[in-house]
């Protein structure tokens, strides 16, 4: 059974678990790119509430939708052509929803208060396909707690 899942690929066979990439992509973001964000901030002919409002429209009505879309076509897919496709479609739809997150992060810090960040959770809404061993989780950006 293979399960995907944002950067990271995990394998199972043979009761072993591969996390395939997780742990170079975590360190580069831990050291490298976090300390950048922190720091970051923007003009403020950019950052507006209409730049953030923006924003946070792209990730409800664009990308989670486009995500569940996605996800649900994953059965129906009849040979790995296809499925490369609804991979690299749903990574890029996963990697758009974390840039728009961020960078609406980074717009609340200078526009309001109390602002609870996007992050991306699994939803009950996986897709196992009937003829392979796959199953495709479902995921979702939410405001976090």
């Amino acid at each position: 059974m293979i399960i995907f899942w944002t950067s990271c690929i995990v394998r199972k066979s043979d009761n072993a678990i591969d996390w395939k990439g997780c742990n170079e992509f975590t360190d580069y973001q831990v050291n490298v790119l976090q300390p950048l964000v922190d720091n970051a901030k923007f003009k403020t002919n950019f950052a507006t509430q209409n730049n953030f409002q923006e924003l946070e429209r792209k990730i409800a009505q664009e990308i989670n939708p486009s995500l569940v879309t996605l996800n649900s076509s994953f059965a129906n897919l009849t040979n790995a052509s296809e499925l490369n496709g609804l991979i690299n479609n749903y990574y890029r739809k996963i990697s758009n929803g974390l840039i728009y997150s961020e960078i609406a992060e980074l717009l609340a810090k200078q526009l309001i208060t109390g602002y609870q960040k996007y992050e991306i959770k699994s939803t009950v809404n996986s897709s196992k396909h009937p003829n392979w061993e796959i199953i495709s989780e479902g995921l979702t950006f939410k405001k976090g707690s």
